[in-house]
């Protein structure tokens, strides 16, 4: 899930992602606009409200991190 469109770094890893977990889980990639024009703190709640609406029912959210550390 991303708010607008994801700069070159992280559409790398968004896709070094999906390429590895496709062979366990079925995976979606949801983008939202990115709101303007509103005041950052406003616009970020918006944003985040716009994400959640686009969870399926019963999803898991998971946030990985190419340094992370396994759980």
């Amino acid at each position: 899930m991303a708010v607008g469109r994801l700069r070159s770094y992280y559409r790398d890893a968004c896709d070094d992602y999906v390429r590895r977990l496709r062979r366990y889980a079925r995976i979606e990639e949801r983008e939202v606009r990115e709101t303007s024009g509103a005041a950052p703190a406003v616009g970020q709640r918006r944003d985040d409200a716009a994400l959640l609406a686009r969870v399926p029912d019963g999803a898991m959210l998971v946030a990985l991190a190419r340094e992370g550390s396994a759980w």
